[in-house]
């Protein structure tokens, strides 16, 4: 990470015009590196540089941010889209919801879900996502109510398609979670009956 922040200062100081492609690539550094403390610094430099943010860089914002707080997650989702006039798109929206998974927040996860409407609806990863982290977190009834009643309102998602995701994710789960494997081999059973 230190690397990459001494290229940009020498960028900057031979005066190499930067772009909102720089400051992402910055950011998933900071991420990927878990320097919270470097984000402040970065988002400062890319408003006096006059860069505006972009979906990409809120997603990136909000996977940071969700290891550490979540709250400052959705404030970035609230945030950021408002000051620069554009709004939090698909991708955003199911980061949010993974990080929601992530910090074992269902019920914000699922509030994220039904405020997607407009341009901003759930797609298959969305509803992926939101599968694999009900059934990682082995809310079974929650995750095929909540999915029966997305069935019955949108036509996308039906019980088998439910149940063909249970399946694959409950044998990727069998194959790294041996304690717990008769559980989910008991389930998959239960599944295809």
């Amino acid at each position: 990470m230190e690397v990459g922040m001494k290229l940009f200062q020498r960028m900057k100081s031979e005066r190499v015009v930067s772009d909102a492609v720089v400051f992402n690539v910055l950011l998933d550094g900071v991420a990927h590196a878990s320097r919270v403390d470097l984000v402040d610094g970065i988002l400062q430099e890319m408003e006096s540089m006059n860069i505006r943010p972009s979906n990409h860089t809120v997603s990136i914002l909000v996977k940071l941010y969700g290891r550490v707080d979540l709250d400052k997650a959705f404030h970035a989702v609230a945030y950021y889209p408002k000051k620069y006039n554009f709004s939090a798109n698909t991708q955003v929206r199911t980061c949010l919801i993974s990080t929601c998974l992530a910090n074992h927040r269902l019920d914000k996860a699922f509030e994220v879900y039904h405020t997607m409407t407009g341009d901003c609806r759930p797609d298959r990863k969305t509803h992926d996502t939101l599968m694999k982290g009900t059934s990682w977190n082995m809310h079974w009834n929650i995750a095929r109510q909540r999915f029966e009643i997305q069935n019955s309102c949108t036509g996308f998602i039906c019980l088998a398609y439910f149940r063909e995701k249970v399946v694959s994710v409950l044998t990727w789960i069998a194959r790294f979670n041996f304690w717990r494997s008769w559980r989910i081999r008991v389930y998959l059973w239960w599944m295809t009956l």
